[in-house]
């Protein structure tokens, strides 16, 4: 089973494991694997929720509140579940920004893309199409040798 918490404002208001999609056939919200869903709902079933990472919607389907979900382990969701169920405020941690290890590059080491000015740009065109014509050029003079040769070769 796949569970999913709920948080809105950096703080977790829900916990739940129900996936819906929409049917076109008869118009309603159905439940559904985790691989078709375009909705989760809340664990009162009061509220469905749209997440990114959802499968896209039809039209039809409604407008939802998008909210940020995030799956989950069944050992988080039952110690979420708990606190939850006693009134507690869950707030999401922040995420901790990760310190770059030694061995990696600094910031000064790498190179910084800087951007063309439009005349560095046409001056790379026009070398380019000179380039390619040079070629053209050679190409059309090897295959001239070559059917020269094959007239030779099969006279």
């Amino acid at each position: 089973m796949n569970f999913y918490k709920i948080i809105i404002a950096g703080k977790v208001v829900d916990v739940n494991c129900i996936y819906l999609k929409w049917q076109q056939k008869h118009g309603i919200l159905i439940g559904c694997d985790p691989s078709e869903a375009q909705f989760i709902q809340s664990s009162d079933q009061s509220e469905v929720y749209r997440a990114k990472w959802l499968n896209p919607a039809p039209p039809e389907a409604g407008i939802f509140d998008t909210v940020e979900a995030v799956e989950i382990s069944e050992e988080e969701y039952i110690a979420l579940r708990e606190k939850l169920g006693n009134g507690e405020d869950v707030a999401e941690p922040e995420p901790q920004q990760e310190e770059p290890a030694p061995e990696e590059a600094s910031s000064e080491d790498v190179p910084v893309e800087t951007v063309m000015s439009a005349a560095e740009m046409r001056r790379i065109v026009a070398e380019q199409a000179e380039l390619l014509a040079s070629q053209e050029d050679r190409m059309s003079f090897l295959e001239d040798c070559l059917l020269e040769m094959s007239e030779e070769l099969y006279k």
